[in-house]
């Protein structure tokens, strides 16, 4: 079994098991031996299972160590990650799209309790870190699954393994709920998180995903929708939740860790500067590209940035406020949203 001693936060919510929209019982990949990484993904091409040490991915019909042997917890397979003699090991699951829930069933062949336990570490899409939960297994299969939707997606679990001997991760079928809306930017520079700088006017946002706040107190959210490539660029930006009936801007970037800039934070660097101008709407909101408004590459290349395949860049809303914070120096009238960053495809 695997028992839930704790977690740093109370951020995610446990779960029963549940049937997801992408589910992997390692059927079939047929037989998997000392790679770096699952031959040909996981959730059917829609993720990746990887360990650290480059040689410990293993798919096999039943794993045997020193105090019994696990077999299947379905079907003829199972999934599992070797340290190849080490103490500790680190197995990385990387999904091509966040998802908003995750779960599976994880045992270990060394039952000796409690010298042997899991960290489950998730992070945003971004690679931003956002919570940790530490699990005890056993040679009894146990489910652990988390709820993420109440706080963010994630994009990839590290599962790290620590015991006195050499012990290593077994699973089998594992489940997941990508998210239903696929954005093309990656939603990032959140304020005080990482090495982004915290708001500057103890503004800070309720959640993550938001940037800071500003005088109508709201905190101004950007999304986007549509398709990142060169040959047809169909991107569109929004704002949301940003002061009311003000001026704005789409700006954009090379990627920077976050600096405070006016009551916000910025995540991009160099003049390319702004692609689009104009006024949120009575409810703080903007889109752009609309209308006969040029693409967005079409924009950079106006803005003297000709984009190619593989370029990355940021983009932020920048907008004005109707009144300086309190905890603001005079001037800074104008706020940031979050943050996403597109690589461009051909």
């Amino acid at each position: 079994m695997i028992l839930s001693l704790l977690a740093t936060s109370l951020l995610f919510t446990p779960i029963a098991p549940f049937t997801g929209a992408q589910s992997e019982g390692f059927e079939t990949q047929g037989v998997v031996v000392g790679q770096a990484c699952v031959t040909g993904g996981i959730f059917g091409g829609a993720g990746d299972l990887c360990t650290d040490n480059g040689n410990g991915s293993y798919v096999s019909t039943a794993l045997t160590g020193t105090s019994c042997t696990v077999n299947p917890h379905a079907g003829s397979w199972l999934g599992f990650s070797s340290p190849q003699g080490a103490t500790t090991l680190q197995t990385t699951i990387t999904f091509d799209e966040p998802v908003t829930r995750f779960g599976g069933y994880f045992a270990n062949v060394n039952a000796v309790y409690p010298g042997y336990f899991f960290w489950f570490d998730f992070y945003a899409e971004d690679g931003t870190f956002l919570e940790s939960w530490l699990e005890t297994a056993d040679c009894t299969w146990g489910w652990h699954g988390w709820d993420f939707s109440p706080y963010f997606p994630v994009g990839s679990v590290v599962i790290t393994s620590y015991g006195a001997t050499p012990t290593g991760i077994i699973m089998d079928d594992l489940e997941c709920d990508p998210v239903t809306t696929v954005q093309p930017g990656v939603d990032t520079c959140f304020p005080g998180v990482g090495s982004n700088a915290a708001c500057p006017c103890l503004n800070p946002p309720p959640a993550l995903g938001l940037g800071c706040e500003h005088s109508s107190h709201g905190y101004g959210l950007l999304t986007s929708s549509g398709v990142a490539s060169l040959a047809s660029d169909t991107v569109v930006f929004a704002a949301s939740d940003c002061d009311l009936s003000s001026s704005i801007g789409l700006y954009t970037g090379p990627v920077m860790a976050g600096a405070a800039f006016g009551s916000g934070v910025k995540c991009y660097s160099g003049s390319i500067g702004y692609l689009y101008v104009g006024t949120t709407s009575g409810s703080g909101a903007y889109a752009a590209p609309t209308g006969a408004q040029a693409s967005v590459s079409a924009r950079h290349a106006a803005r003297g940035d000709t984009l190619s395949s593989g370029t990355v860049r940021m983009y932020q809303f920048l907008y004005r406020m109707k009144q300086v914070l309190p905890h603001c120096s005079a001037g800074s009238d104008y706020n940031y949203t979050q943050g996403q960053y597109i690589t461009w495809a051909p």
